[in-house]
């Protein structure tokens, strides 16, 4: 179940069309009690500073 979970966020589709800041994810990432959400939530910064710059 966390690898579907954690699937979503490092997709850049979804990360794209939720619109989301960047420091959301930033803040998600500081706040994850285990390092299991790391790169899951680092692509998504990833993925979200992305949409953001083709802007």
């Amino acid at each position: 179940m966390a690898a579907r979970v954690a699937a979503q966020p490092a997709d850049p589709e979804p990360v794209a069309r939720s619109r989301q800041f960047p420091f959301r994810f930033l803040a998600a990432y500081r706040a994850a009690p285990s390092l299991r959400w790391a790169y899951p939530l680092k692509r998504a910064l990833a993925h979200s500073l992305a949409a953001r710059l083709c802007w």
